[in-house]
């Protein structure tokens, strides 16, 4: 088997598992929008086929037939329309489950993961590409009631008459699947569209990223970069706004191309009394509601070549193989068990974050503080990481034996929602007033602003440095097992703030908290302090 056999091959069971995956999300929508979409496609063939009858009836003068048939054509347009806005529905309602199902997989997956992702990326693959999955089978299922009713009506077309059956419909019907056919493969030269999308969102979430450094500098290769992706991206995007001008062109000359031959067959054979203008109607309105399955054709081929390519770029992502990449995206991705418990020990044994370094075995208890400190680029935070899972180590890190454990963490990098202090806090869960109002006390957020139902502005804007940070700190508090991690949570905080936060903390004797800091008023706080240098470990007792 040749290298592009085998790949279509592969191609091909990929798309098969996909759409098995799709499937078992709402089995019910979709048979339910199968059989919707097939009525709808044969109904304009069963009305064709009434104007006609009622044309040959007209002019034979049977007026009561053609009232009666001119009945059933407005009842048969009125149930289809009726079947149009309930698949439009059950459409809607299918899009939104698989829609959400992706998110939310790709979402957890993002944050299980360690791995340096760029958001520009992501975000255009969640405003694009899952697009391209949630109607990935729809279409399908459209194509092949299409399909399905192209056959029938085929057959229904020979039983009427064999001659333009054969020597037009059908050589049209195979011209269709041909040009189809060069579609899909014109298509293969301008796959870097999507490419250069995703370059531009990069760049431009670079650009947002470092505003405060750009804003200041006068250097106009900068902005050449950028002007260079967008023209990249504007380049790619005409070359398809042509590629689908001359696809509807092409689909429209074969529309009209098959009209003008089945007038010229009527004309050359006006003396065949079994040809009637009845016939000659319910023809051309065939082939002109009918081309438009050939549209059909090149969006299927378009949305399933671009969700093969969608796959492709999550599995870059997240480093998956294709097939564990619609595992990700549509199949259940399981929680990493948690232990729901409260931690009363931290165990890390025989550890180290370096060759350079021995062996530690260290154990926390509830109630006790660790302090860490050490010069930039120490291994301060990579340690914290480590505890996270961010981080590669050696040894075990255990929360009373388990492997996993919930963590309130504070980062140097704080992020907020736009939301009130509270779900900011409880991240939008039902709030246990005594707990909420603890962590709040240890935090210090006492005031009417910070307790306040408003929210706080797009990463807490509406706040000083110094709430976010105390905002965090709660957060932290409120949403752990007993472990709080706090990497420099401190650094804007005025002196009396970190005093009070501090010597709440050690009073709580049901926590463990570590603390990363330069300041030595904090370390004096813990029962142990770790100086890090150079990825090496040094414990040293505190002063408590």
């Amino acid at each position: 088997m040749s290298k592009s056999h085998k790949d279509n091959a592969d191609n091909l069971k990929t798309i098969l598992k996909i759409n098995y995956k799709l499937f078992s999300i709402k089995p019910i929508l979709f048979i339910s929008y199968f059989i919707m979409i097939l009525i709808w496609a044969v109904s304009p063939f069963i009305t064709s086929y009434i104007i006609g009858k009622m044309f040959d009836i007209l002019e034979k003068g049977m007026m009561r037939d053609y009232y009666f048939l001119t009945c059933i054509f407005f009842g048969i347009n009125m149930f289809s329309i009726y079947i149009m806005k309930k698949a439009g529905v059950v459409d809607a309602l299918i899009t939104f489950f698989v829609g959400k199902a992706i998110k939310e997989n790709i979402v957890k997956q993002l944050l299980k993961s360690d791995s340096n992702i760029n958001i520009g990326e992501i975000l255009d693959i969640l405003s694009y590409d899952v697009e391209i999955m949630e109607y990935m089978l729809q279409t399908q299922l459209e194509l092949l009631s299409q399909c399905l009713f192209l056959i029938g009506s085929t057959i229904v077309l020979m039983y009427i008459n064999f001659k333009i059956t054969m020597f037009i419909i059908i050589p049209l019907i195979i011209a269709s699947v041909l040009y189809w056919r060069w579609c899909n493969i014109y298509k293969e030269k301008h796959r870097k569209a999507r490419k250069e999308n995703i370059n531009y969102s990069i760049r431009l979430s670079e650009f947002i990223n470092n505003r405060e450094s750009i804003q200041f500098l006068a250097n106009n290769k900068i902005f050449n970069e950028f002007r260079r992706v967008n023209k990249n991206k504007n380049r790619v995007l005409l070359d398809k706004v042509k590629q689908n001008v001359l696809m509807n062109t092409v689909t429209e000359l074969i529309k009209h191309v098959g009209i003008i031959l089945i007038l010229l067959f009527f004309l050359a054979n006006s003396n065949n009394t079994n040809l009637t203008v009845g016939n000659m109607i319910f023809f051309i309105s065939y082939i002109g509601y009918a081309g438009g399955w050939l549209q059909l054709f090149n969006t299927t081929a378009s949305i399933i070549k671009s969700g093969e390519n969608t796959l492709e770029r999550i599995s870059e992502i997240t480093n998956c193989s294709v097939g564990e990449t619609v595992n990700l995206l549509i199949g259940k991705v399981e929680n990493d068990a948690v232990n729901d418990g409260v931690n009363s020990g931290l165990i890390f044994k025989r550890f180290r974050l370096s060759k350079k370094d021995r062996f530690h075995d260290i154990i926390l208890q509830a109630g006790d503080m660790l302090g860490i400190t050490g010069d930039t680029g120490s291994g301060k935070t990579k340690f914290v990481d480590s505890i996270m899972g961010y981080s590669d180590y050696e040894g075990t890190v255990s929360f009373d034996g388990n492997d996993k454990g919930k963590i309130g963490y504070v980062s140097q990098e704080i992020h907020l929602f736009d939301a009130s202090v509270e779900d900011n806090i409880t991240i939008f869960n039902k709030m246990d007033k005594d707990k909420y109002d603890e962590v709040c006390y240890i935090a210090n957020i006492d005031d009417a602003m910070m307790r306040g139902t408003s929210n706080i502005g797009v990463n807490g804007k509406e706040l000083s440095e110094g709430q976010r940070q105390r905002v965090a700190i709660a957060r932290a508090l409120y949403n752990n097992n007993g472990i709080v991690i706090l990497d420099d949570a401190f650094a804007y905080l005025d002196k009396d703030n970190r005093k009070s936060i501090m010597n709440k903390l050690s009073q709580c004797k049901n926590l463990i908290v570590i603390f990363v800091t330069g300041d030595t008023q904090l370390l004096n706080k813990a029962n142990s302090i770790i100086d890090m240098k150079d990825m090496k470990i040094n414990i040293i007792s505190g002063n408590n």
